[in-house]
């Protein structure tokens, strides 16, 4: 186990429809997705989440956001002292830091790592909640990515990378990794002409999305990381855009992007080779914040509050499958975990500080209840799975410099 010692023209793409790809050409892909005007199909676009009664506590429903943010101090407090309306969750350890967190990521059971938006990497003691290291980086930090045992024939064993992307002070590309046994940051080559969006992995290989609008590829030489190629989009939705984040399903890579598109390339890994697909239905009001795969399953957050979701067994055909409810309040992270018993969730982390659990059913979401464990942004969800001490739950941080631990206990 590694850790770190001590010390254009848009007119011609889909508002909704049944899912699948779509091109200049009428695309491919057709299934039965949920149609984005009327909300019609598997997702609910009109949904308002309600809790079920059987949660809800006696008496007073409501629960207490400062108790869940840490600061009630009210020995009277008149609202309910918990993290969910079935007491499904509870916290670990919650820390502060100097500056907004960007992005985090776990390292082990005992580490996890927070970038913060100064250009400062931590390396916090998950049990005591206290600094173990820290690297300073120049420029304004995005996005983190472990490279947690990562098969390369090239990379000696236990030997792991910390990536870190953003953007430089001069506005350009900022890519680099902290490799587990010397500690020491990297810098990687100059690809992408703009910043660092997000970092994913596949197959050995490093994808970058870009303020650019290209997803760069990386590959490990034997000694460090050297850029390969850039993917671009079709040109007609290159202006204006941006990659927001990317994902690799199978042998298909997805790239987010800031006008509510998903796009889609296939990747031959044996060729290092990209073939576009198009872009995939339905699509977001605004910006596609976020992606995650699960299973078969990709997953999109965007800033008109609604999860989408695609089905890459089933030609990507797409609906909508969960929402923030009436406020529609931005969506920023996504997780997909299981709890105790087993039952897969979903968590959104939204703009203003909360967090929605939904119990997935099927196909279906069904919403539980709102952990408001922030004042502002939720910045990154990671699953946290502590053997030695029984744990298993979740990492999220906040632009408001907060960070907590939490912990399923049903």
């Amino acid at each position: 186990m590694s850790s770190f010692p001590n010390q254009g023209n848009y007119n011609n793409y889909p508002s909704g429809g049944r899912g699948g790809f779509k091109n200049q050409r009428g695309g491919f892909g057709r299934g039965r997705g949920g149609d984005q005007g009327s909300g019609r199909g598997r997702g609910h676009s009109d949904y308002r989440p309600r809790r079920d009664d059987r949660n809800k506590p006696q008496g007073n429903q409501k629960l207490c956001k400062f108790f869940q943010q840490g600061i009630c101090n009210k020995p009277n407090c008149g609202f309910v002292h918990k993290y969910s309306y079935n007491d499904s969750i509870t916290g670990v350890q919650r820390f502060t830091v100097n500056a907004p967190i960007a992005s985090a990521v776990v390292i082990n059971e005992e580490q996890i790592a927070v970038a913060l938006v100064n250009g400062s990497i931590k390396i916090i003691n998950v049990y005591t909640g206290s600094q173990v290291l820290e690297f300073p980086v120049s420029g304004q930090i995005q996005k983190l990515y472990y490279t947690a045992n990562i098969v390369i024939n090239n990379m000696p064993q236990n030997f792991n990378y910390l990536l870190f992307g953003g953007v430089s002070q001069d506005g350009s590309q900022l890519l680099g990794g902290i490799n587990t046994q010397s500690g020491n940051p990297e810098l990687f080559p100059q690809g992408h002409a703009g910043g660092i969006t997000d970092i994913t992995e596949s197959c050995g290989l490093i994808f970058t999305g870009s303020l650019d609008c290209s997803v760069g590829v990386w590959y490990y030489n034997g000694t460090q990381y050297n850029f390969g190629t850039l993917i671009r989009p079709d040109p007609s939705i290159i202006n204006q855009n941006f990659i927001t984040s990317v994902k690799v399903i199978g042998e298909t890579l997805l790239a987010a992007t800031n006008l509510g598109y998903v796009i889609g390339w296939t990747y031959d890994f044996k060729q290092n080779s990209a073939s576009y697909l198009g872009v995939l239905d339905p699509i977001h009001n605004g910006t596609a914040n976020c992606l995650i795969t699960f299973d078969r399953y990709v997953l999109s957050g965007g800033q008109d509050g609604r999860v989408l979701c695609w089905d890459s067994e089933n030609n990507f055909s797409g609906w909508e499958l969960a929402n923030t409810g009436k406020a529609r309040s931005e969506i920023s992270s996504l997780l997909i975990m299981s709890n105790l018993r087993n039952e897969l969730h979903l968590l959104l982390g939204d703009a203003n500080g909360k967090i929605h659990i939904f119990a997935l059913q099927g196909t279906e979401a069904k919403y539980i209840s709102p952990v408001h464990l922030f004042k502002q942004r939720v910045t990154s969800l990671s699953s946290y799975i502590n053997n030695s001490q029984r744990i298993s739950g979740f990492v999220s941080t906040s632009m408001d410099q907060a960070a907590a631990i939490m912990q399923w206990i049903k």
